[in-house]
């Protein structure tokens, strides 16, 4: 394994890319990587599914999520999950509790813009993904 540094942004188009390929052989799209303005939404997003959608024929969240799946497994760098937007929009977060405690939430099926408001009300102290998931919770049920 090289000890060489990653450029993550790079490393993201690449795996787009090769997704790309995956789901659409042969289509040609720019690949598009931005910081979202909100971090609730990760750390990059892109558009590549929308870009899709029209040449597919297809709803860009399904493609978005099969995006998701074929970049999943070539991940290199550490990072936390990757998600898809409500409009077919996939976003990568970079791992730490607060976005691990997001994850967990979401797949237990708040929808971000939620967990995004039960995450703030937990007192900043809590740091373990476990206890900020648990804070979140008693917050929703309250």
């Amino acid at each position: 394994m090289s000890s060489e540094p990653i450029d993550i942004k790079t490393h993201l188009a690449d795996l787009l890319r090769a997704a790309l390929a995956s789901v659409a052989p042969g289509t040609e799209v720019e690949i598009h990587l931005e910081r979202p303005r909100d971090t609730t939404h990760g750390d990059f997003a892109s558009n590549l599914a929308m870009q899709l959608a029209r040449a597919l024929k297809e709803n860009p969240r399904k493609i978005a999520e099969r995006l998701v799946i074929e970049m999943r497994d070539r991940l290199k760098i550490l990072a936390g999950p990757a998600l898809v937007a409500g409009s077919g929009g996939a976003a990568v977060m970079a791992s730490n509790p607060q976005t691990e405690a997001f994850s967990a939430l979401v797949s237990l099926g708040y929808k971000p813009a939620e967990v995004s408001r039960l995450l703030q009300k937990v007192d900043p102290a809590v740091t373990s993904t476990e206890e900020l998931i648990r804070h979140a919770l008693r917050a929703a049920a309250s």
